[in-house]
């Protein structure tokens, strides 16, 4: 059978790509941990207890997020601005706060991340079903593009990459189509002449296919019922 063939075939990251062997919001509660040994002196006593860390930190990521769809774009925010106005709501009133202490925290959420991904099991495979001129990949996450690269190599990712695309970064994600709007116009390709593969069956089959986009809904059973495991054990 003849492959079906494409300008562009586009990779979701997370749980499609790459996957992880603990629940997400595992990795902010370790940055957390983290913050609270090494700096507990420096926050606030009500606040150094590490899932009021957690929870301050997804409080922080939504202020974000409302301040930046205030601006018109979607609401989106990134790591280091996170991580700075987490610190500014946790520590003691008047802290000083230095920019090496954020990348401290931005690098060791790196490390745990690398310390618990791996590539997902059958994603090569499904992109030798296709030809296509280039693989781009496409994510909606908080930290960029570099992070995304260092995670790819540290699992050994071994398809040639021609661009990442992350929302912190274009200030647009997958879910209101709008990235997906902006790769279609810097790339000057038709919806038709793109083939996206996610997990998600929001933002990677409904939004993408809306726009006229092909797509393929990427949900391999025992994958994904390893996820639902790692998530029902973390509530």
């Amino acid at each position: 059978m003849e492959k079906e063939t494409y300008k562009v075939l586009s990779l979701d990251i997370w749980d499609t790509v790459i996957r992880r062997d603990c629940h997400p919001d595992e990795i902010k509660a370790m940055t957390a941990e983290y913050l609270s040994v090494k700096y507990g002196d420096k926050i606030a006593p009500e606040k150094r207890l590490v899932l009021e860390l957690v929870k301050q930190r997804v409080c922080c990521e939504q202020q974000l997020g409302k301040q930046m769809a205030a601006q018109g774009y979607d609401d989106e925010y990134e790591l280091h601005d996170v991580i700075r106005q987490w610190l500014m709501c946790v520590f003691i009133q008047g802290t000083d706060i230095q920019e090496e202490l954020i990348q401290e925290l931005y690098q060791y959420e790196l490390e745990k991340e690398l310390e618990h991904v791996r590539l997902d099991s059958g994603i090569i495979e499904l992109t030798e079903r296709y030809c296509y001129d280039s693989l781009i990949i496409i994510s909606d996450f908080y930290a960029g593009s570099d992070f995304i690269r260092q995670i790819l190599e540290t699992v050994c990712f071994p398809l040639p990459i021609s661009h990442i695309y992350i929302s912190c970064e274009l200030r647009y994600n997958k879910r209101s189509s709008n990235l997906f709007r902006h790769i279609l116009d810097k790339l000057r390709i038709s919806p038709g002449e793109q083939l996206h593969i996610g997990d998600n069956a929001h933002s990677d089959v409904s939004v993408p296919g809306a726009l006229g986009i092909h797509t393929v809904h990427y949900l391999p059973s025992k994958e994904h019922a390893g996820r639902l495991e790692r998530e029902k054990s973390f509530r």
